[in-house]
């Protein structure tokens, strides 16, 4: 009887030991489960940050590249405009 108690403590025992090491390796999935989701999660919002970046840069560039055709189109402030000569003719003996 004693040896039938030892043995089912035995099983007991495995049984305990064995759910105790399914239940680590089941938290170490969910654990993997949220990282990589989160992983994903910041993927996308670096991405979308790298896209507003570049945007924004090209914007700047294009803003930037206008503005400099404005100021050569435009004279500065207090510039002298020169008109070209025009020449009058007269007919002689007018």
């Amino acid at each position: 009887m004693q040896e039938q108690i030892k043995a089912q403590a035995a099983d007991t025992s495995g049984l305990t030991n064995i759910k105790s090491n399914l239940d680590v390796a089941w938290v170490k999935i969910q654990d993997a489960l949220q990282q990589e989701a989160e992983g994903h999660n910041l993927w996308i919002e670096g991405t979308l940050e790298l896209i507003n970046i570049l945007d924004d840069a090209r914007m700047q560039t294009q803003f930037g590249i206008q503005q400099s055709l404005t100021k050569r189109a435009t004279r500065p402030e207090g510039a002298i405009r020169i008109e070209p000569l025009r020449c009058r003719t007269r007919k002689l003996g007018s």
